[in-house]
């Protein structure tokens, strides 16, 4: 029952296979260890979780809840949870409400140090998808770990700032000024709710 192979226990098979937040619930009810087992490539249910091209956030939320520490676990290769979620995302946008960039959020969170760990091959999270990702997600890597590369930070600063300041034009050009303002009058807190009305229109 713990071990099915060498790729690991019935929950390894399970995530690989994509199975539903309701199987993976069961399956953990039969024995909550099997969520800390590795497989021969030493990975945690939440490395294979990680991986994994659009998982629903729902049962990726699942398995970390179910075993936070996983987090900071190491495979043989020297990889963490972060390392593999950023590696097999290439062309992902990472916007701030996608099921990927909820995942980089909560791994970030739960183990902001990953941002900067080296793995066997001398590579960071953070330099493994370089080329691809978006400033939102540079910027979510460089403030969990800003010795990475301070002046990227305040570039990456420079360009969320720039991005903002064009969708206000946006947003002004459609509804017109006075209209924007008098949204923004209702609300105490006028700069988190110009956040959440110009995202209104990405």
């Amino acid at each position: 029952m713990r071990i099915v192979s060498s790729k690991g226990s019935v929950i390894h098979c399970a995530l690989r296979s994509r199975s539903t937040s309701t199987n993976f619930s069961y399956l953990h009810s039969l024995d909550p260890s099997l969520i800390s087992l590795r497989d021969n490539q030493g990975e945690t249910p939440l490395h294979i979780a990680a991986g994994l091209r659009h998982l629903k956030f729902q049962l990726f939320q699942l398995v970390y809840t179910c075993d936070p520490s996983a987090a900071s676990a190491i495979d043989s290769q020297g990889r963490l949870a972060l390392h593999n979620l950023l590696m097999n995302f290439y062309y992902a946008s990472y916007a701030p409400l996608t099921d990927e960039a909820k995942r980089l959020r909560l791994l970030l969170k739960a183990y902001p140090q990953g941002a900067a760990r080296l793995d066997n091959d001398g590579k960071t999270p953070y330099s493994m998808c370089q080329r691809h990702m978006s400033a939102y997600a540079r910027r979510l890597l460089l403030l969990a770990a800003p010795s990475l590369d301070p002046d990227l930070l305040r570039q990456v600063n420079y360009e969320a700032r720039r991005q903002l300041l064009f969708l206000t034009f946006a947003a002004v050009q459609k509804d017109g000024g006075d209209t924007l303002l008098r949204r923004l009058r209702k609300h105490r807190d006028a700069t988190i709710n110009v956040v959440r009305y110009i995202a209104s229109f990405c």
